[in-house]
Order: structure tokens, then sequence, then C-alpha cells
């Protein structure tokens, strides 16, 4: 089964970790090089010290950033048709200071000349209730009808077809803090010879009882990489 002419084995890998990809702006040929992260970006938020006026800043939690991998794909059209590359971005949400996640935003601005055509995840929703509320055995009718109505998504997507997307993560309990991934399919020129990104993280933190919470300043990066070489080209069919 193939996403868009992404075969989805690659993806799954890419997403897990199981793909290698060049090591964006790390030394190359050391294997520290390889393990570090490519960039800490610290969420920081601002507040008054109580009983004063002044903003300070306060460090709410870390986003580390881990190596990028980039798979070129068999080229549709012939040898100025576009590239399409696979780009996997994998990140760890650090616990936070004080509170909870209940919003992070990772956004990757490309040059304006790349078209981002996939994004995964596109969207996923929180997962419905229990098949047994209440002891009711799964069977029944009644437990049958007991779902979740209007569920909200946890992981939403942006921006598909532009040069700027994001995904949003969302949990009104709280996000879990962990290794993630994200996964993008872009299309670059076919005489690239870098792809460079602009990433910024931002988030707002609250705990789970209180209808507040607070946001975080941009943290952002830049980050460029060589483009592996090319797919041999797959010509269409007349």
């Amino acid at each position: 089964m193939t996403r868009r002419g992404l075969p989805a084995c690659l993806f799954a890998a890419l997403l897990t970790g199981l793909a290698t990809g060049p090591a964006g702006n790390a030394p190359a040929g050391t294997a520290s090089a390889q393990s570090a992260p490519l960039a800490m970006l610290d969420l920081v938020s601002l507040e008054t010290e109580q009983g004063g006026s002044e903003l300070v800043e306060k460090l709410e939690g870390t986003v580390s950033l881990g190596h990028w991998a980039l798979r070129p794909l068999p080229t549709r059209g012939g040898p100025d048709a576009p590239r399409r590359v696979a780009v996997s971005l994998p990140f760890t949400l650090h616990p936070a200071r004080d509170g909870v996640y209940q919003r992070l935003r990772l956004a990757v601005v490309f040059e304006p000349t790349i078209r981002v055509v996939d994004l995964i995840p596109a969207r996923l929703d929180e997962e419905p209730y229990a098949s047994r509320p209440g002891g009711l055995d799964a069977s029944e009718p009644l437990a049958r009808n007991c779902r979740a109505h209007g569920l909200e998504p946890t992981v939403r997507s942006f921006g598909l077809g532009e040069h700027q997307v994001s995904w949003i993560f969302e949990r009104r309990k709280g996000l879990r803090a962990g290794s993630k991934a994200v996964c993008a399919l872009v299309e670059v020129a076919a005489d690239a010879g870098r792809l460079s990104a602009r990433l910024v993280v931002d988030a707002e933190i609250g705990r789970p009882l209180l209808p507040l919470s607070k946001a975080t300043r941009p943290a952002e990066t830049r980050l460029s990489w060589p483009l592996p070489p090319g797919s041999p080209s797959r010509e269409t069919a007349p």
C-alpha cells in the first residue's frame, strides 16, 4: 500500500527511527556527533514575580531535536522534474518543570521553492471510551452505545501543498513526555543540493484541574542538510 507515491513501509521505517540519514549540522565521522541532539530548544514563559511588576523569564520545559532522516524517492517525469524526498523529524518532549503540556506546536518553514505534498501524522483523534462501561459486557447493546461522540483531535497538521507546515499536539490532561516523530514528503528542484529549514516550537503549560494556562515564547533554530543523491528517474507513460 502506498500513500501518495510514498511506500507505507518507508514512512513506517522513518517514523520509528529504523532509517538512518544525513547527520544534519553535526560533524561527520564520530559516534557522539551522531547520537547528540541537533538542538535543545528551551520553552520559556514571561510572568511577573509576586508583588512585582517586571516580567521575568521562567523555563517551562525543553524540546530536543534528533537527527533528521532524508530518503530520495524515484522521480516521475525525467531529469528536470522535481525530486521527492521523504523527511523524518524525531524529537523529544522533556517533562515540564511545573504543570503539564496541554498544547505543543511544531512548525517547519522550508525554503519558498519547496512544496510539501504529504504530512504524517495528518490527524489523530482521541481514543473512544473503554467498551465495558460500568462492568457491562461488551456484547450488551447498552455497552455498544457507550461511546464518545465529537472526539477532539490530539494531533492536527497544517500547510499541505505549501512550504511551511506545522503540527499541533493537544491533550487537556497533558501530553505525554517522551520521544515522538513527524514526517513530511517534499518536492525539491531537480538540481537542489541542500535542504534548509527553520524549526519553531512553542507550547501552552497548565494544570489538569485548572482552567488557566500560560503560553511560551516561540523557540527556533535553523538547520540545513546536504540532499542525498536522487533516485533514478521513472519516465511517465505517454
